[in-house]
Parts: C-alpha cells; sequence; structure tokens
C-alpha cells in the first residue's frame, strides 16, 4: 500500500489551517505523493508547496526529481539552497533556520498554501548538536499557516513538539488507516474566526521483514568480517564518529571503500548516490548526512552496520535501503552489543554533566563557559543566541533526560543480561529471536582461536621445547590467550611463562599443562614438555 492510495482521495477535503500528520514506513511513498499526487492538484488550483527536508543529500535529491519532472537540467539546479520550481520550493530545515537566525522576513502565507515538513523526526534527533531547531519550534506554531504537512516514517518523537498534542478534542473520526480530529480554535480563535481546526492522521502500518542479526562488539570485528566476506554483497556500514571511522575502519578493509561525511558531501561520490540511487564501491562507510530521506536502491546491498543507541536513528539507517521487488533475501544487520562500562561512560561522563550545564542559570552559564572550554563546547551544543542572550532548544534538555532514564534501564538491565542492549534493539524492529540463533562475532571468533590452539596444542604434544622453541610457543599461544581471556592477557602484557600459561588452560578449561625437564649435567637447558592432563579418577 502506498500513500496516495490512501491520501489522495481527501486532498480536495482537507480545510483551510488543517494539519496532516503522515506516518509510513521508508519505501511507502511518501515523497511521490508529494511531487506526483499533491503537486499537480496544487498547481490546478493555483496553490504553491514550500517543501523542507532535512539532510542536503535529501535536498539535492528532490531537486533531481522536481528537474525530471518539469524537464529542466540537474545541473542548472543542483546548487541550489532555495530551488524554486512551477508550484514548490524545496529548502533544508537549516536553510530556513539561517534565515530566521538573519532575521530575515520569512512568512509563507498568504504564498505558500501548503507546507511540507519532511523527515520531521529532525526535530528532535538533531537537537543533540543544533541549538537553532528551537528557531523552527517558535516559528511553527505563529505562523499564519494554511495547510501544514508534517511527514516522517519515525513520527511519535516529534508529535509533542509541535504544539498540537494541548487536549482539547471535540470529536474524532477513526478509519482503516486514517484518523480525523476536530477541535474548536483555543488561542487562535480570532485568526479562523470560530471555525473548526482539522488534525489528519494518516497511517500505513510498516511491515517487519525478518533479519539475519550479527552482533559485534568493536569496530575491529567488521573491519575482519568485511575483509573475510568473499561475496558480492555490498555494504553499509554507519558509523557516528568521521574520525575514527576513517581512521579504524576506511583505512583498514581491502575491499573497495567510499566514505561520506559532512566535510566530502560536494564529492563525485554524494553525486552518485543522489543522481543514481546507489554507489559503486564495494562498501559505503557513511556518518549521519545518509541516514534519514535518501532512497539507495540495490539488490546487491544485503549488509548493514548501525552504531546508535538512537530508535529513530536505527530506524532510519535501516530504512535507507529500499526493498528491491522479488527480492526476498533477508538483509543482514550487524548491531552493537555495548558493554555495562559503555554505558557507565555515556551517563557519568557526557549525559549527567551535559544535563547540568543545560539546567544552569544561563546568567551563571555564561560566567562558567568562560572558565572552560568544555563547558564552552556544549552550550554551543544547546544555547542558541538570540537578543545577546543565551536561549535553551527546549528539546535538547529533554533528549537529555530522556538518555539519561534510557541508559539507567538498560545498565539495569545489563548487569542481569549481557544481551539486554540487544534485546532492546531487535524490539525496534519488532523481531523475536531465540539468542541461541544471533551470530555474536566475538564468541565466533573465540570459537576459531580455541579451536586453531587446540590443533596447534596438539601438534606440539610430547615435543620437547628447547629456549628458542619455547619463545615461538609462548608468542602463539599469547595471541590466542588476548582473545580468550582478555582480563588476563591485554595488549601491552609480558610474553607468558609456564605458570601463566598453565594457568591460562586451566581458566579455559583445556586439559592441558607444561612441565619441565631439567637438562642432564650442568649446561642443558631445561626443556618444556606439553602434555594432556591425566584424567581424574571418580571418588569412591
Amino acid at each position: 500500500m502506498f500513500c496516495s492510495d490512501i491520501i489522495a482521495p481527501d486532498i480536495l477535503d482537507w480545510q483551510d489551517n488543517s494539519t496532516i500528520f503522515i506516518d509510513a514506513p521508508t519505501g511507502s511513498g511518501k515523497t511521490t505523493f508529494i511531487l506526483k499526487t499533491l503537486l499537480p492538484t496544487a498547481l490546478e488550483l493555483g496553490r504553491e508547496i514550500l517543501y523542507l527536508s532535512n539532510r542536503q543529500l535529501l535536498h539535492k535529491q528532490l531537486i533531481k526529481q522536481a528537474c525530471e519532472l518539469f524537464t529542466i537540467p540537474y545541473q542548472d539546479m543542483k546548487d541550489e539552497k532555495i530551488a524554486e520550481f512551477p508550484g514548490i520550493t524545496f529548502m533544508t530545515y537549516q536553510t530556513l533556520q539561517e534565515c530566521l537566525h538573519a532575521n530575515l522576513i520569512f512568512n509563507p502565507n498568504p504564498f505558500y498554501f501548503y507546507l511540507v515538513a519532511d523527515e520531521i523526526h529532525y526535530l528532535p534527533e538533531d537537537s543533540d548538536f543544533n541549538p537553532q531547531i528551537g528557531r523552527l519550534l517558535k516559528w511553527f506554531p505563529v505562523m499564519e499557516k494554511n495547510i501544514f504537512i508534517a511527514i516522517s516514517a519515525t513520527i511519535d518523537s516529534t508529535l509533542q513538539y509541535l504544539g498540537f498534542y494541548n487536549g482539547g478534542w471535540q470529536e474524532m473520526v477513526e478509519e482503516e488507516n486514517r484518523t480525523i480530529y476536530w477541535r474548536k480554535p483555543q488561542k487562535i480563535m480570532n485568526r479562523l474566526n470560530g471555525r473548526a481546526e482539522y488534525l489528519y492522521f494518516y497511517h500505513i502500518a510498516t511491515e517487519k521483514p525478518q533479519y539475519n542479526i550479527v552482533v559485534y562488539k568493536t569496530v575491529e570485528d567488521i573491519v575482519e568480517e568485511i575483509n573475510s566476506d568473499n561475496s558480492d554483497d555490498k555494504w553499509i556500514v554507519f558509523q557516528s564518529n568521521k574520525e575514527r571511522a576513517n581512521k579504524n575502519l576506511v583505512r583498514k578493509v581491502t575491499k573497495s571503500c567510499m566514505f561520506l561525511s559532512a566535510d566530502n558531501k560536494g564529492e563525485e561520490e554524494m553525486k552518485e548516490i543522489v543522481e543514481n540511487g546507489c554507489f559503486s564501491a564495494d562498501i559505503l562507510v557513511t556518518t549521519k548526512v545518509l541516514d534519514n530521506g535518501i532512497s539507495l536502491n540495490d539488490g546487491l546491498i544485503k549488509k548493514i552496520v548501525l552504531d546508535t543507541i538512537s530508535e529513530t536513528e536505527f530506524l532510519q539507517m535501516i530504512g535507507r535501503r529500499r526493498r528491491c521487488e522479488g527480492d526476498n533475501t533477508p538483509l543482514t544487520l550487524y548491531i552493537p552489543k555495548k558493554s555495562v562500562k559503555y554505558f557507565v561512560y555515556l551517563l557519568n561522563e557526557q549525559i549527567v554533566p551535559e544535563l547540568e550545564s543545560v539546567q544552569t542559570i544561563p546568567e551563571t552559564l555564561l560566567e562558567k563557559m568562560m572558565q572552560s572550554e568544555e563547558i564552552y563546547r556544549t552550550c554551543r551544543k544547546y544555547f542558541d543566541i538570540r537578543e545577546n542572550k543565551l536561549v535553551l532548544n527546549p528539546i535538547a534538555k529533554d533528549n537529555l533526560q530522556r538518555r539519561k532514564r534510557f541508559c539507567e534501564r538498560i545498565l539495569t538491565a545489563l548487569k542481569k543480561d549481557e544481551y539486554a542492549f540487544v534485546k532492546e534493539q531487535l524490539s525496534w524492529i519488532g523481531q523475536e529471536v531465540e539468542e541461541s540463533s544471533i551470530i555474536d562475532l566475538a564468541e565466533e571468533k573465540k570459537k576459531k582461536v580455541r579451536k586453531h590452539m587446540q590443533e596447534y596444542l596438539v601438534s606440539h604434544e610430547g615435543k620437547p621445547l628447547g629456549k628458542q622453541e619455547q619463545k615461538k610457543f609462548r608468542e602463539e599461544v599469547r595471541s590466542s590467550f588476548r582473545i580468550l581471556l582478555p582480563e588476563l592477557f591485554v595488549s601491552d602484557s609480558r610474553m607468558p611463562g609456564l605458570k601463566k600459561i598453565n594457568e591460562a588452560f586451566s581458566c579455559l578449561d583445556l586439559e592441558w599443562e607444561i612441565h619441565t625437564v631439567p637438562g642432564k649435567k650442568k649446561g642443558d637447558e631445561t626443556v618444556w614438555i606439553l602434555q594432556q592432563k591425566e584424567p581424574k579418577l571418580p571418588a569412591i
């Protein structure tokens, strides 16, 4: 089912000052509905659409689609920050924020009859680092809008910030896929002259495909997995930090790799994705520049690596790869395991200090900013400057409080179940998986290393190991112990001696031990003999 199938019959029935919420999954034709159903209607009625999007890549892809509709060369329009076409104008939320920051008069009424806010979850999701989003919150309610259309595949987290859930509902009609509310206007009584305000909710249920689930612990696990992949499958790897992604992943994979971040969004890689909806490399490593809106229509994309604790980001990232018709092969999702240590650090070193900063009185905070570079960096993320005053983006504070509660809940769960965060992520896609069917890369690696070690020990059983052979043996078992017993063998640990090797064998329940055989005469070296332990006799 596609958006146009449900919504198209209602377009002419929408009342002035209506608000339209479209809650539909990726690939359900939300953008197609606007460009191929709403736009022709607007042109026929002599109306204009303002279309807001949240990512530069999506903005460019929308421009390209509009160029195809109106037979305009894409090269002539691709760099327009405010791209105007017959009946529709495209810009990003960020460009609108720049206009508001510069105090430019930007009131869409009466010129724009429809205001389309695509990927509206931008409001809460980017508030963690974009304080000027608060200007949009101030702008949306007071503008004299006609029809406001909010679109997202993850819309629930945004509704409370749009001011439409303040109570006072008078009537409701609920049908399959559509719910209509209407109420008498409250603070806007004079503007609406006593007419009712309508809110339309359109909902298309999200399909819940089954995924193959692989759990990883570190980015090194992903590098090894990619480098050992002999298939023709393509990968999308989402990373939160561009510097670490480039250093720890991009430079270490052996396959052809494309890297996208905010620093290279104008390069050929971006052009390929915008114009073709695919990428030619084997691996696409990307930051948040690709987490929303963009469609990748390539059946060879079979593996997606995620690294986020945000449910909205998680679902949006999965949605970048569109399902190809006739392709029922399950995608493989690589999801992070995350440890207690990770959430403790996130909570105590990031969330709590930043929450304390945003709760500080602005006048006091100004003094602290001058004394601490760390507090200054925090303030830049959460506070806007208006009329020489610090103004907190209220969504940012909500996000911090919500993440604090989330981390506390996950920490409690992790103390009972090391897979608690994995199960949390699976709940976001509605997938119930038996723990035994989840592939844990760390555990799989341990199994391989343990098997290799067993084979190595068998090959050395009973052989006398002199000084040189002992050195090689110690180096070999140390590399295995670092993986099997990381708590005892850290990366910079010294070469293990006989006592520590035997202790490690015992910890791993390996029925092996090393005995020493001293030289027969003075000057002869002591040799090691590796042998299996004698089986213990049952007690009588």
